[in-house]
């Protein structure tokens, strides 16, 4: 088992398959070893955590294998350092907040992050999902509420005061946004944001697909299908 750390040792991701991962000057992102890796990208939630700070990413990531994890740890809510995995009284209190919430709604919330239901099911239900705020880690996919909004998270992070849903495009999608089919295309930073193979953009007045995975070229140079 592997254990994906941020800064603090607090545990963000437990994958059955973890491995190191750099970009190529072609773009390409390629496996390879810890001391040239410029992100780690798990198996389990398809997502990249860069191992040092930048860009939109405010925090630092390290990859940590361990022979087990024990019943009860849970992602978001527990540590690790040197062998140990603890957590914290008020870490504990979320947990058992979360754990409390009603079956059906904790179902509900985890198919439609796994893509199971539309948007416009999504949003029928937008009191199934918790408020955005400041301070969490955040997973692709996860779903919140923002100013009366739902927003889908394009990439894993850590959020912060001005990193809000409505002002970072980079990072979350309006639910339900017509324009959201085709969102505008920005530049990747790196591997961890990289476009993967079928991601829809827009860009110089035209829509386009990604024909690559890991896609860091501008549409219209390489990598992308103008959309008929």
């Amino acid at each position: 088992m592997y254990l994906i750390l941020n800064s603090e040792n607090k545990i963000l991701n437990i994958s059955r398959m973890a491995r190191y991962v750099y970009r190529q000057p072609n773009g390409i992102v390629v496996l390879c070893g810890a001391e040239k890796a410029e992100a780690i990208y798990s198996d389990d939630s398809n997502a990249f955590y860069p191992i040092e700070r930048t860009g939109f990413v405010a925090d630092s990531h390290t990859l940590v294998q361990v022979d087990s994890v024990p019943d009860g740890v849970v992602a978001g809510y527990y540590y690790y350092k040197d062998g140990e995995f603890y957590t914290s009284e008020r870490e504990l209190e979320e947990l058992a907040r979360a754990q409390g919430a009603d079956a059906g709604s904790l179902a509900f919330v985890a198919l439609a992050k796994e893509g199971k239901f539309d948007d416009t099911t999504i949003t029928e239900h937008a009191n199934q999902f918790g408020g955005w705020q400041s301070g969490v880690s955040y997973l692709q996919n996860d779903i919140v509420n923002y100013g009366g909004k739902l927003y889908r998270c394009l990439q894993a992070h850590t959020s912060q005061s001005d990193w809000a849903p409505d002002a970072a495009a980079s990072l979350w999608v309006e639910i339900g946004d017509p324009t959201a089919e085709y969102p505008e295309w920005s530049q990747p930073l790196g591997a961890f944001d990289a476009y993967p193979l079928g991601a829809k953009v827009s860009h110089a007045g035209k829509h386009w697909t990604s024909t690559i995975d890991s896609n860091v070229w501008e549409p219209g140079v390489y990598g992308w299908e103008e959309a008929s």
